[in-house]
């Protein structure tokens, strides 16, 4: 039981980073089309970007 635990957190734990990687690289190439080198100005939640990507719809 205590193995399965170990294992369900560790899966988590690459899943999560896999994630956060992607969301990084995602940024990167966010500001570059917007032609910003701050990532700062939207954030690097998916929230913000979820947000972000709504504005840019309604436009």
């Amino acid at each position: 039981m205590l193995t399965d635990l170990v294992l369900k957190d560790a899966r988590f734990c690459v899943i999560y980073h896999i994630h956060s990687t992607l969301l990084k690289r995602f940024n990167k190439g966010l500001s570059k089309t917007l032609g910003r080198s701050d990532r700062s100005s939207y954030g690097n939640s998916p929230g913000m970007l979820a947000q972000f990507d709504s504005q840019q719809f309604q436009i």
